[in-house]
């Protein structure tokens, strides 16, 4: 608020005072319009850049000591994503995925492969890969069956918790 200057004469006219009065309650407004949109703009950046991802398993298969899930990660933050690694858990000790790339299946005219983590995903950015977990335990894998997987990232640790679907083709091509 700013000092008031009082006339010469020491006495204010009520048109004066009014006059005044609607300054100080005009500017006190947009200040706290000021203030309501600042807070909605830093609410929005923080929604727009809280670290968060997506993990869907598209594909399964189960081959002697190893499972193999076809999955996709979508980053949904404007910040870049790191995925150091996924960890199976089935009540044990976790299982972690491959880490270094690791055949799927070979063609004669071209090879799939897990990926080589870390994975690195750009804001907004979505990836297809194969991940392959090597475990000497019988762990069951069917339709419907509830899975529970640690991804660790750049972002901190998430435990997802996921169902899986119907098998599809991609882990189930004639070799």
């Amino acid at each position: 608020m700013r000092l008031h200057c009082l006339p010469k004469s020491g006495i204010l006219t009520m048109k004066e005072g009014l006059h005044m009065l609607f300054v100080d309650i005009l500017q006190v407004s947009i200040a706290i319009i000021s203030l309501i949109i600042s807070s909605a703009l830093a609410y929005r950046e923080y929604r727009r850049s809280k670290p968060g991802f997506d993990l869907k398993i598209i594909d399964f298969a189960k081959r002697t000591t190893t499972i193999q899930f076809f999955v996709f990660f979508q980053n949904k933050s404007s910040c870049p994503l790191t995925i150091s690694s996924v960890c199976l858990w089935d009540g044990s000790p976790f299982v972690q995925c491959e880490l270094i790339p690791k055949k799927i299946l070979k063609k004669t005219d071209y090879t799939i492969s897990t990926p080589m983590f870390p994975i690195n995903l750009s804001p907004y950015q979505g990836l297809l890969c194969y991940l392959e977990f090597v475990s000497p335990r019988d762990i069951p894998i069917v339709q419907g069956k509830r899975v529970d997987l640690r991804v660790y990232t750049s972002h901190g640790m998430k435990d997802l918790s996921l169902i899986l679907p119907s098998p599809d083709h991609y882990l189930h091509i004639k070799r």
